[in-house]
């Protein structure tokens, strides 16, 4: 099992293609890849928001599919370090902590604004954005990516073009650039 830990926040989790293409990538094990009850709730619950005519108990289902797809992905007990954590955003307070209690280097965000580096530096943590996190695993591991994203791609009727531009459009601007070198493998 790999030695980097992430921790997603619920954005990562929030929109189904991101979600598919960050679960195949922790199912590759470059990464363990970490979140908590309160971030499935907190994307359901947008998801809901957003689309009140989706059924809860599919979106539940896929929470409880994301579990079992990644081993050992939930981290509990971190509630406790809640109160002493500040952020921009007090109700961001839960996901450091869930950060901070699973030993996270770093936390996947779109949210960046919302954990600054002098909040992370005391626990030797970063936030990172998906698009720049793809891009140092691709320059890592490229076969392993690669492979994640044709794993991907294959949930959708998209073909490789059209999933790159999915991607894109979910402001993975490096990461499809990169990609586009690779579509006949995707």
């Amino acid at each position: 099992m790999a030695d980097y830990i992430v921790l997603y926040d619920s954005c990562i989790l929030y929109s189904r293609i991101l979600r598919t293409l960050f679960i195949e990538l922790a199912i590759t094990e470059l990464f363990q890849a970490k979140w908590t009850n309160e971030i499935h709730q907190e994307w359901v619950n947008n998801v809901l928001i957003k689309n009140p005519s989706f059924d809860r108990s599919k979106l539940e289902e896929t929470k409880e599919n994301l579990n079992e797809a990644v081993p050992d992905c939930l981290v509990m007990n971190y509630e406790k370090l809640i109160p002493s954590l500040i952020l921009p955003d007090a109700n961001d307070r839960h996901v450091l902590a869930a950060a901070i209690q699973c030993g996270a280097q770093a936390i996947v965000t779109n949210n960046l604004k919302d954990f600054p580096k002098d909040s992370l530096h005391p626990y030797d943590m970063e936030a990172i954005d998906p698009d720049t996190f793809i891009t140092l695993q691709m320059d890592l591991f490229p076969d392993k990516v690669i492979t994640a994203v044709r794993n991907s791609r294959r949930w959708y009727s998209f073909s490789s073009v059209e999933f790159l531009i999915s991607l894109r459009d979910k402001g993975l601007i490096k990461t499809t650039a990169r990609l586009e070198n690779y579509q006949n493998l995707i």
